[in-house]
């Protein structure tokens, strides 16, 4: 299982995920109960952009990666702003995405892609980033780890 570390980026994961979203919510049309609820989405995708955009942007600022793939070349830790509150603010970002998704959708179905997106990058993208941050930034990392959760 461990082929599948860092191997897929979250931009495909979340593309990979919307397409589940899509195909279920298509096989099962009789669950569209959330049409009056449609206008929903749009929120969320503004939120999605503000929080991926965020997370971005302070990356930036300390002039390291934001490639999930090269974790091993961040040159220093980002612990402030939204960091503060969630580690992972684009992966959060990405997550409230395919959150307006399900409204978008209006099939209860939908939210069957939520917690797979969840299982997945937690597995497969956030625990292996976690293992190399730790070996980078040691302590300081893991005392960023106890204060600060993985998603909110």
């Amino acid at each position: 299982m461990n082929t599948l570390e860092l191997k897929i980026p979250p931009v495909v994961v979340v593309a990979m995920t919307g397409g589940l979203m899509w195909g279920v919510s298509q096989l099962l049309p009789n669950l569209e109960v959330l049409a009056e609820y449609q206008w929903m989405a749009r929120p969320f995708w503004i939120a999605a952009v503000i929080v991926m955009v965020g997370g971005i942007l302070q990356f930036a600022v300390k002039r390291t990666t934001v490639d999930p793939h090269r974790v091993g070349r961040a040159t220093s830790l980002v612990t402030g702003g939204l960091y503060r509150l969630t580690r992972n603010p684009m992966y959060l970002g990405m997550f409230l995405g395919l959150a307006g998704l399900v409204f978008y959708l209006a099939n209860l179905a939908a939210i069957v892609g939520l917690p797979a997106f969840i299982a997945y990058m937690d597995r497969f993208q956030i625990e292996p980033e976690e293992r190399k941050l730790t070996e980078l930034f040691g302590d300081e990392y893991t005392a960023y780890l106890a204060r600060t959760r993985r998603w909110l």
